[in-house]
C-alpha cells in the first residue's frame, strides 16, 4: 500500500501485513500531519497505526502546541542533506556525527508501518581535496591547504576524503614535495651548507665530491620515488588484506601514503650538524608514519591498532634483518 501524506506529499509503500487491522489514521513523520489513509467498513475513525478507542477521533492539535514526539524519531527525510556544512575553517574542524536513533518501545516497532525504514543511515560526507580542486583553489593555495590539514587535522582529513577519484594527483603531490626535497639537497650540498653524502648516504672525501655532482639524481628522481611509492603501498596493503584491515582498495592505501610525504617540507630547512640533522629526519619520520597510520584507520574504517600494526611489520622485519647482519660480520672474540 502507497500511503502519503495529503499535505506535504510524503510518501512511503507500506506492506499492508505489518498495518493493524483497526488503523486508519496515519501520522506523517515530517510534518506531522494526521490523516486518514484507508477506510474500514463498518466502523468509525481511529488513531493511526495503533488500536485507538472506538467511535472517537484525536483533534487536530493547535499552531501553538508543541508538536508531538514523533512515533518514528529517526525516519529521515530523503530530500534532506545528511551532513551539515564541513569545516571552512582547518581550526575549528570536527568530525561530523551521523543521526543517534533512540530505542522505541517493542510495542510502537511493531505498529510502525514505517518502522524498516529506520535502518536506514546517511551517507559519509566527503570533503575535497584541496590540491584535487586547484581550479577552485588555485595552485599555490591549494598545495598549501591540503599539507595544512595533512599536518594538522590529518583524522578529519582522511576521514571526509573522497575515493574514487584515482591515484594521479595524490602522486603528483607527493612527487612534488618529494622531488623539491632532492633539488633543495643538491642545492644545499653544492652550496656547502650540508657536508657532500653519495648515493647510499656515505660522506665523500674532498677528492671523491670533486667529481661528484650532487644534481645527477634529479632526471631520474621521479621515477625512484614513484617507484618506491607503488612498491611501498602495494606492500603495505597486502599486511592490511592479511590483518583483515582493507576495509578499502589500493587506492585508500596508496592515498594515505601519498597525502602522508607532506612532512617531508620540515627537511628543506638545512641544517649542517650531523646531531640536529638525524634529529630533524626522526621527527619527520615519526610524523609520516603517524599520519599515514591514521590514514589507513580512517579510509579502511580500521581499527588503529591493526593500521599500526600494518606499518610496523615492516619496519620490524628490516630492523631484524640490520641486528643481524652486524652481528653476523662482527669479528669473533
Amino acid at each position: 500500500m502507497l500511503i502519503t501524506c495529503p499535505e506535504c506529499k510524503f510518501s512511503r509503500e507500506i506492506n499492508e501485513t505489518k498495518i493493524p487491522e483497526k488503523s486508519v489514521i496515519a501520522t506523517c513523520p515530517k510534518c506531522k500531519a494526521k490523516f486518514k489513509f484507508r477506510e474500514l467498513p463498518g466502523e468509525e475513525d481511529t488513531f493511526s497505526l495503533e488500536t485507538a478507542p472506538e467511535k472517537e477521533t484525536l483533534p487536530e492539535p493547535p499552531a501553538s502546541a508543541e508538536p508531538e514526539t514523533d512515533r518514528f524519531p529517526s525516519l529521515h527525510d530523503p530530500a534532506e542533506d545528511p551532513g551539515d556544512e564541513l569545516w571552512n575553517k582547518i581550526g575549528g574542524m570536527s568530525p561530523p556525527e551521523g543521526d543517534k536513533h533512540s530505542p522505541a518501545p517493542e510495542r510502537e516497532q511493531e505498529a510502525a508501518p514505517f518502522a524498516a525504514l529506520e535502518t536506514e543511515e546517511p551517507e559519509r560526507p566527503v570533503v575535497e581535496v584541496p590540491f584535487e580542486r586547484l581550479d577552485q583553489y588555485g595552485f599555490f593555495p591549494g598545495i598549501f591547504a591540503t599539507i595544512k590539514r595533512v599536518l594538522f587535522a590529518p583524522h578529519l582529513f582522511f576521514s571526509v576524503m573522497p575515493l574514487g577519484r584515482g591515484l594521479i594527483r595524490p602522486l603528483i603531490f607527493a612527487l612534488l614535495i618529494l622531488v623539491l626535497h632532492d633539488v633543495l639537497q643538491a642545492v644545499f650540498t653544492q652550496a656547502g651548507l650540508l657536508s657532500p653524502a653519495g648515493l647510499g648516504g656515505e660522506v665523500l672525501t674532498q677528492e671523491e665530491f670533486a667529481t661528484f655532482n650532487p644534481f645527477m639524481i634529479i632526471p631520474i628522481s621521479p621515477l625512484i620515488w614513484t617507484l618506491g611509492l607503488f612498491l611501498s603501498a602495494g606492500l603495505h596493503h597486502l599486511l592490511l588484506m592479511a590483518l583483515k584491515a582493507s576495509g578499502g582498495k589500493f587506492e585508500a592505501t596508496f592515498r594515505a601514503a601519498a597525502y602522508a610525504t607532506a612532512p617531508i617540507i620540515l627537511m628543506y630547512i638545512p641544517l649542517p650538524f650531523e646531531m640536529a640533522a638525524n634529529v630533524q629526519a626522526g621527527i619527520v619520520f615519526i610524523w609520516n608514519m603517524t599520519i599515514t597510520v591514521i590514514g589507513w584507520k580512517c579510509l579502511h574504517r580500521t581499527s588503529l591498532l591493526r593500521a599500526g600494526l600494518a606499518a610496523a611489520i615492516p619496519l620490524l622485519v628490516v630492523g631484524a634483518a640490520y641486528l643481524s647482519s652486524m652481528y653476523g660480520s662482527a669479528p669473533m672474540v
